[in-house]
Formats: C-alpha cells, structure tokens, sequence
C-alpha cells in the first residue's frame, strides 16, 4: 500500500467507522511505517498516534506531534467524534 498521509488518514476515518478487515489491513502498513521512520521522530510520532487511533484511541497524546502533523491527526478525530 502506497499512500500519501492524507490518504492513511482518510483510511484510519473509514476503518474505524466499523471496517474490522480494513482495520486488519492498516495495521501491519502503520507498524511497518513506524519501523521504517525510524531515522524521523516526528513521523514516527504521527504513525504511533494513528495506529492508536485505529486501535480506539479518540484521545491521543499529541503535544509532540509537529503543527503539520497535528492538524491531520485533529482532522481524523474530529471525523470520527462529529
């Protein structure tokens, strides 16, 4: 699966809204996605708290993630929250 960050994070919104096989689907690429940003934090950061969020999480520790990053992940909860 190759995805731009927008994209994952449309995905994470549409799994979690009842789609177990897509939630099965998204977690190995997440994982995957924190293994191989290792060398960056930051995204490594980003991946971390979307796997959460794909797990349940509608309450996630944010304050490390960078503005950019951020504004994604609010977007995501605020999909998911109403």
């Amino acid at each position: 699966m190759n995805a731009t960050l927008d994209q994952l994070c449309a995905l994470v919104v549409e799994a979690r809204r009842d789609d177990e096989e897509l939630i099965a689907q998204l977690h190995p690429v997440l994982e995957q996605a924190v293994t191989e940003n290792s060398q960056d934090p930051a995204l490594r950061r980003f991946f971390m708290v979307l796997i959460g969020i794909l797990a349940g999480n509608d309450d996630p520790e944010m304050s490390e993630l960078l503005p950019e990053y951020l504004e994604k992940i609010r977007r995501v909860l605020s999909q998911l929250t109403g």
